[in-house]
C-alpha cells in the first residue's frame, strides 16, 4: 500500500540509521490512524525493507570501509634501489 510506504519515508527522515532501525510496523498503523486487518501486512512490508535496505547499506560500508583500510596497511614506503650506475657511453 503506497500510504505505508510514504508514511514510512516521512517519519525516518532526519533519523540516525540507529533509530530508524527501531521503527516499528504498528507506528505506522497508529500514525495512519489504523488499517483494516488486510491492509496490516503492507506496513509489515514497509519496515522489512527500510531494515533490508539499512542492512545492505551497512554491509556496503563495511566494505568499502574495510578495503580503504586494507589498502592503507599494504602500502609500504619503497626505498629506492641501490644499484650501481654504469657509463654507457661510447
Amino acid at each position: 500500500n503506497i500510504a505505508t510506504a510514504s508514511i514510512l519515508t516521512e517519519r525516518v527522515k532526519g533519523m540516525t540509521i540507529e533509530q530508524a532501525k527501531k521503527y516499528a510496523w504498528q507506528e505506522i498503523v497508529n500514525d495512519l490512524g489504523g488499517l483494516p486487518k488486510q491492509k496490516i501486512h503492507c506496513s509489515v512490508m514497509a519496515v522489512q525493507g527500510l531494515k533490508k535496505a539499512i542492512l545492505d547499506y551497512e554491509e556496503k560500508q563495511k566494505v568499502t570501509s574495510s578495503a580503504i583500510r586494507s589498502k592503507k596497511t599494504k602500502v609500504v614506503k619503497k626505498k629506492p634501489s641501490r644499484t650501481k650506475k654504469t657509463n654507457t657511453k661510447k
